[in-house]
C-alpha cells in the first residue's frame, strides 16, 4: 500500500504550520499600530449608523465587518483585532498548497514552490497586522487558483 504523503508533502505541512506559527504568535505579541487603533476608531468601535454617517469611505469593508465581529466574539486585544487577517492567512496558505499541488504535483518542486510562496515574500507582516492588506492579497490568490481551475475544466 502507498503511503498517504511523501516526504515532501509531509515537509510541506510542516513548512506551512510552522509559517501559521509565526503568525499568529507575532499577531498576539505586538503592539497595536497607529493604522491599526485609528481604524479600530473609525470605523469598528462606532456604531453602523455612525460609520456610514461618515465622511471618509472606508476602504477595507469586508475587514472592517469581519474585525467587528471578531471584536464583538472575544473583547478589544491585539489578537482579537488580527483574527480576521490570521483567517486570511490560513487561506492563504491552504491556497498555494492547492496551487503547488494543481501545478507541480507533489514531488520535490512542491516542496519548492510552497516554500518559496510561503516563506520568502515580504507579505508575510501583512497577516500579523490589522490592515486588510493580507485580506486583499489572499483574494487575489483565491481569484487565480479559481481562474485556474476553470481553465483546466475547459
Amino acid at each position: 500500500m502507498a503511503p498517504l504523503y511523501t516526504a515532501s508533502t509531509k515537509v510541506a505541512i510542516a513548512v506551512l504550520a510552522a509559517i501559521f506559527a509565526v503568525e499568529v504568535y507575532q499577531a498576539s505579541k505586538q503592539p497595536i499600530s497607529a493604522g491599526e487603533a485609528h481604524i479600530y476608531d473609525r470605523f469598528v468601535r462606532p456604531t453602523t449608523r455612525q460609520v456610514l454617517a461618515q465622511e471618509l469611505p472606508n476602504r477595507d469593508v469586508l475587514y472592517t465587518l469581519l474585525e467587528r465581529r471578531s471584536v464583538g466574539l472575544f473583547h478589544v486585544s491585539p489578537f482579537s483585532v488580527r483574527l480576521p487577517e490570521l483567517l486570511f492567512g490560513v487561506l492563504y496558505l491552504w491556497l498555494v498548497w492547492q496551487l503547488a499541488r494543481l501545478l507541480l504535483g507533489t514531488g520535490l518542486l512542491f516542496l519548492v514552490a510552497v516554500f518559496l510562496a510561503g516563506v520568502l515574500p515580504l507579505q508575510w507582516d501583512c497577516f500579523a497586522r490589522a490592515n486588510g492588506v493580507g485580506a486583499a492579497l489572499t483574494l487575489e490568490v483565491c481569484a487565480v487558483w479559481i481562474t485556474i481551475q476553470y481553465l483546466k475544466r475547459n
